[in-house]
């Protein structure tokens, strides 16, 4: 493909071809804020934190109640 497509100056560079780090590793998920720990409410690790956390918990609201309507209708599916 970069033989046809490539511009000479991208041909040119070093480790085109593959990734440095070709996949997720272990450390990687340390780089994810934790939602769930309390000394992020008091320290926010980025300016938008708050706000991200409330729409998280929000949205961890509505899939658990959508998840409860499912079991409902199953179990009234079944009586």
């Amino acid at each position: 493909m970069l033989t046809k497509f490539a511009t000479d100056e991208y041909k040119g560079l070093v480790n085109i071809s593959h990734f440095v780090v070709p996949f997720r590793t272990e450390d990687d998920d340390d780089d994810d804020p934790k939602f769930d720990d309390p000394g992020n409410v008091e320290d926010p690790p980025y300016p938008s934190y708050l706000r991200d956390l409330a729409w998280s918990r929000r949205c961890q609201e509505v899939e658990e109640a959508e998840q409860l309507q499912d079991i409902e209708g199953w179990r009234s599916a079944v009586s």
